[in-house]
């Protein structure tokens, strides 16, 4: 049975941040629930310039970076999508329809604690402008 862990989505959610912000171009975070699929579903996207065919395919690989030498060591997304995997959940990432970039934290309704969604489990959309 799978048990999300809040410290372990703050993580998660975290690296999907900071990847956003690093585009330098504006965010949204959006709060769901898929009643379809019965998860929760945590939505980054920005409106950077989107990701190469070659980052599409390597976005989940340890030490894979696009970016400068000397940077990150590319690790942040390889390990959050562990971590999902962990709750039973999925991790993807996808370029927007018109621009930018879009990563999605999908995980299973049924683990997901009442202390971490307060009482209000409905099916709204709660979305937040960040970076």
């Amino acid at each position: 049975e799978a048990v999300v862990d809040e410290g372990l989505v703050q993580r998660i959610l975290t690296e999907m941040l900071v990847n956003a912000a690093e585009t330098g171009a504006p965010a949204t975070l959006s709060v769901r629930i898929d009643p379809l699929d019965e998860c929760l579903v945590f939505e980054v996207s920005d409106r950077g310039p989107g990701l190469s065919d070659r980052a599409l395919r390597h976005a989940f690989d340890p030490f894979f970076s696009e970016k400068p030498a000397g940077r990150q060591p590319g690790l942040g997304l390889a390990r959050a999508k562990r971590l999902a995997e962990l709750m039973q959940g999925t991790l993807t990432i996808a370029n927007g329809r018109d621009i930018g970039a879009v990563a999605t934290l999908s995980l299973p309704a049924s683990a997901v604690g009442n202390s971490m969604i307060g009482n209000d489990f409905g099916a709204s959309q709660h979305p937040e402008v960040v970076g």
